[in-house]
């Protein structure tokens, strides 16, 4: 009987220890963002034009998105990354070859959550 309840108990602890944690206050931010959902939408209904990888980032205390796109038949356009609410913070890349070095995004730790 005691091995039993021990076994539950770890059980239980594995399940509570183990969930995700909420990224921008949801448990899907593809998903559960209405912009990210619109992007991924949009990257299915217009498969020979672009595709797109978006990545989870952080940034100062934050939760950011880097947003990099694959035109296939124009220019340049830029890497975006936003913030939770959708928000561009900065464009890098395309023509004008910005750097986002103010934001101090962790690119080392990037997380692919996406890609068409």
């Amino acid at each position: 009987m005691k091995k039993t309840i021990w076994i539950s108990f770890i059980l239980i602890i594995c399940l509570i220890s183990c969930q995700k944690e909420p990224v921008c206050g949801v448990n899907n931010p593809m998903n559960d963002l209405l912009w990210l959902k619109k992007i991924k939408k949009d990257a299915k209904q217009h498969p020979n034009l672009y595709c797109v990888k978006i990545y989870q980032c952080s940034y100062k205390d934050g939760t950011c998105f880097l947003i990099e796109p694959n035109c296939k038949n124009c220019n340049d356009i830029g890497t975006k990354i936003a913030n939770c609410e959708g928000e561009i913070l900065c464009i890098f890349g395309g023509y004008d070859g910005a750097l986002c070095t103010e934001l101090n995004v962790d690119f080392d730790n990037m997380k692919l959550i996406w890609k068409d």
